[in-house]
């Protein structure tokens, strides 16, 4: 009984020795290839609402009638010669608008930057005959100038270093003469790896 105790645990003790002695650890190298990588951000639509503000004052003085007024018998009519001249007031038909925090970017690319352009799609909204003309629309960022194509730098991945930006557009009105909603007009903002 002693003699099988002892080939027990001498087997026991070369099966734990032949354990460690077959064991090996291998090392394997991770890495990442990313190709450039640009995500956008932006709202699918924006409604202007218009106060009757934009088109100046509600009672517009055009002065005195001159000359004064030459009446003729029978029906004692003359011309007060009012101009629609609205001095001082807004060129409706080169209106500037624009909307803050319009669209985002993130990525990263190989140049390191990341090239915003915006393009009018639909240039006119519309309500019958009655049309409003959007004109050569910018985009601008924090410390980067408005215009029609601007480079940002690829902040990475993280949505709170994303570039944030403003859109603006020259807005023609000049063709508006219905009251109510005017749609179709569209524009289209495109964020690519910059060269």
């Amino acid at each position: 009984m002693k003699t099988l105790k002892r080939s027990l645990l001498a087997a026991a003790a070369l099966v734990a020795m032949g354990t460690q002695a077959n064991a090996a650890t291998g090392n394997t190298a991770v890495s990442f290839n990313f190709p450039d990588i640009v995500i956008l951000h932006y709202v699918s639509g924006v409604q202007f609402n218009v106060p009757a503000s934009v088109f100046g004052n509600d009672a517009i003085n055009e002065g005195t009638s001159t000359p004064a007024l030459t009446f003729t018998d029978p029906t004692l009519s003359g011309d007060a010669a009012v101009g629609v001249t609205v001095t001082g007031g807004p060129n409706i038909a080169n209106l500037q608008g624009s909307i803050n925090n319009a669209w985002a970017v993130r990525g990263i690319t190989t140049s390191g930057n990341i090239q915003v352009q915006i393009q009018v799609t639909a240039a006119t909204a519309t309500n019958g005959t009655s049309t409003v003309t959007i004109l050569n629309p910018l985009v601008s960022a924090p410390g980067v100038t408005a215009a029609g194509t601007i480079i940002v730098a690829a902040p990475g991945f993280a949505a709170g270093n994303a570039v944030i930006g403003n859109v603006a557009m020259g807005l023609d009105f000049s063709t508006v003469t219905t009251v109510g909603l005017h749609t179709g007009a569209q524009y289209s903002i495109t964020a690519t790896a910059a060269p």
